[in-house]
């Protein structure tokens, strides 16, 4: 009786939707970010577009078009540097989080060869998830 019951219960917890199934902790909201991103040079441009095509792909940011209190600005903020290295290019950057009154309060740097400019944004969408949490501290 007992083990019917058991599995009566663990068949009808998998027919619910995953969201039931796995219900948010805490407050789980997305992160409102604006992005930014200088790019007037071949190699700028392609971070700039892997930055963005990175942050459009998680589901961990709420993308803004505009500037609003709260929000968490994510900022390449100026041409990446280039250096070639044999037959490759390394790509160097820069990147800066701050708030919506574009106080920075992280920086990083980082780098990845030019073919894998994902790479470099995939790097960044990690440190803008650990900007995020440092946002929640400093808006609270």
């Amino acid at each position: 009786m007992q083990m019917t019951l058991l599995a009566s219960i663990l068949l009808l917890g998998s027919l619910l939707p995953p969201e039931q199934r796995h219900p948010p902790v805490g407050n789980q909201r997305k992160t409102p970010t604006q992005l930014w991103c200088v790019g007037d040079d071949v190699f700028s441009q392609g971070m700039c577009r892997a930055f963005f095509a990175a942050f459009e792909s998680t589901p961990d940011f709420d993308l803004q078009d505009e500037n609003r209190p709260g929000n968490l600005i994510v900022s390449i903020p100026e041409n990446v540097g280039w250096k070639k290295v044999r037959t490759r290019t390394k790509i160097t950057y820069v990147v800066e989080f701050s708030t919506s009154d574009e106080r920075v309060f992280m920086t990083r740097k980082g780098w990845c060869w030019h073919e894998e400019y994902a790479k470099c944004a995939n790097h960044i969408v990690e440190q803008a998830r650990v900007a995020a949490r440092k946002l929640l501290i400093l808006n609270h």
